[in-house]
């Protein structure tokens, strides 16, 4: 009777959900500013254009290039400002606001934000 005692305490232990590292498990480590550049194909100051939500989970932002700081872009540049990972979203982006971005481009030219909400930064009105 005792062991079956043990063994239905150990069974919830096990079987429980663990508190343990649950609020942790979404965490973004931040990037230094060299990882940040470094894993850029772009970084560039631009100005938030537009807003547009493609579907219940995904909202686009058009920037209008100001300035580039790495690499190339031609014409404006369409940017994943929400994709349903609130850890994944850039504090952004405000339509006539500039921002400093750290962005990557994916297989259909859609840019996102290096290192989440860490690769986006709004800068002051001038």
């Amino acid at each position: 009777m005792k062991l079956r005692h043990i063994l239905s305490a150990l069974a919830c232990c096990l079987l429980a959900p663990s508190s343990i590292g649950v609020g942790f498990a979404n965490q973004l480590p931040r990037f230094s500013l060299e990882e940040k550049v470094a894993q850029s194909d772009v970084v560039l100051i631009g100005r938030v254009v537009a807003m547009r939500p493609e579907n219940r989970v995904e909202t686009y932002a058009t920037v209008k290039v100001v300035e580039v700081l790495k690499g190339t872009v031609k014409g404006n540049v369409r940017f994943l400002a929400k994709g349903g990972i609130s850890e994944m979203e850039p504090d952004c982006c405000d339509v006539g606001a500039n921002y400093l971005f750290f962005l990557k481009k994916d297989g259909s030219g859609i840019y996102f934000a290096v290192n989440g909400r860490y690769g986006v930064y709004k800068l002051p009105k001038e």
